[in-house]
């Protein structure tokens, strides 16, 4: 499936589908954000349609159903120092119980919704 992005006055960033390499590149030893979507809430948090691990400049777009896109997810998390994520008591869970994040990683979580609050 390719996907494009309307570019925007004063968007700078660019948005990559499907690259793996590229996710776990931007993640060596650097913050970055991640995101998931599932497929709603309660239970079906635990069913991740998609993951999103981004840095300032560049998003990736991973599907956690693919096996290299799984490892890049996991190894992503797991090089990067800081793990940046929004409301991370509903993403980590999920993370973590589909084996795209370990254990280990939770300490260097840092959940922009304490900051908004």
């Amino acid at each position: 499936m390719l996907e494009t992005f309307d570019w925007q006055a004063g968007d700078h960033a660019s948005y990559a589908l499907g690259d793996a390499g590229l996710a776990v590149e931007l993640a060596k030893g650097k913050s970055v954000a991640i995101d998931i979507e599932t497929a709603g809430l309660g239970i079906d948090a635990f069913e991740i349609k998609a993951v999103s691990i981004g840095s300032a400049d560049v998003a990736v777009v991973l599907d956690p159903t693919d096996t290299r896109h799984r490892w890049a997810i996991r190894d992503a998390a797991s090089q990067a120092s800081q793990l940046i994520l929004h409301n991370a008591p509903f993403d980590v869970p999920s993370l973590v119980g589909n084996g795209l994040m370990r254990l280990g990683d939770i300490p260097k979580v840092h959940d922009t919704l304490v900051d908004a609050r």
